[in-house]
C-alpha cells in the first residue's frame, strides 16, 4: 500500500489505534542520482520506505 492507513477505536476513557504503511514491504526506486566530481559519478538510487506498522494506546484519566 503506497498511503498510510489507520484504524481507530475510541471508548471513554481508553483509545486504541492501529496504523501501517506498505504492509506488503515493496519495494521501489523512487529515485535515482548520480555523486561524486565526476559528470558520470557513482550511481546510486533511492528506495521506497521500508514496511511500517504500530499499535498506539491511549489512556486518559
Amino acid at each position: 500500500m503506497a498511503a498510510p492507513t489507520a484504524a481507530m477505536f475510541a471508548a471513554d476513557p481508553v483509545r486504541v489505534a492501529v496504523y501501517g504503511e506498505n504492509l506488503l514491504d515493496n519495494q521501489y526506486v523512487s529515485g535515482l542520482g548520480t555523486y561524486g566530481k565526476t559528470v558520470l559519478g557513482t550511481v546510486g538510487a533511492r528506495l521506497t520506505p521500508p514496511r511500517v506498522w504500530g499499535v498506539e494506546f491511549t489512556a486518559g484519566f
